[in-house]
């Protein structure tokens, strides 16, 4: 809950007129994915996970306030490289996007995602769970290549777990620098 709280207070402050996406535009996005994994402990629980993964993700925008989007972001499919062998996943997620800073055709936003993962193996591999909780914060850019078409990238900080506390024993976890690029089609 922490990213809501932050996501919140940066979006109470700032400008929601104008802007690359208005008030009830909608954007369709494919993104590729790769997640470096974080073993260490930056913000949310330590991480015991080290696998690597990859992503295929469509994402959908609803712009309900100039510059503000709900998004809801389909993975169906995301690989994990583990110890004990690959591993296939799939995750659901729900969240917002905010356009803080614009210039002609260049947005900077920031996201907030949260959601569900299930995978065909425990993640992580010791103690880890087949179905698991999923938070994204991040940060990214989108260029409009003309009036419908753009093409966006970014980072995010991604954080799995079962949601069982902070224990480690009971909810291992799996950390994540997360960069994507994708491809956006708006109307």
């Amino acid at each position: 809950m922490r990213w809501l709280w932050a996501f919140l207070l940066v979006a109470a402050g700032c400008n929601f007129s104008g802007g690359l996406h208005r008030q009830e535009e909608r954007e369709v996005v494919v993104e590729a994915s790769y997640g470096h994994a974080d073993p260490s402990q930056p913000f949310l629980w330590q991480g015991i996970g080290d696998a690597n993964d990859y992503g295929l993700i469509a994402g959908y925008a609803y712009y309900w306030r100039d510059r503000v989007g709900l998004q809801a972001k389909l993975t169906p499919v995301r690989i994990y490289d583990q110890s004990d062998g690959r591993v296939y996943a799939c995750e659901f997620q729900i969240g917002f996007r905010y356009y803080f800073w614009e210039a002609e055709d260049l947005g900077v936003f920031l996201e907030a995602l949260g959601g569900v993962s299930y995978a065909d193996k425990s993640v992580p591999p010791e103690d880890g769970t087949h179905f698991n909780f999923t938070q994204d914060t991040g940060l990214g850019l989108e260029y409009l290549i003309n009036d419908r078409w753009s093409v966006l990238g970014g980072y995010r900080y991604s954080h799995m777990s079962n949601g069982r506390g902070t224990d480690r024993t009971k909810n291992p976890s799996q950390n994540d620098h997360e960069w994507w690029l994708g491809i956006g089609y708006s109307w």
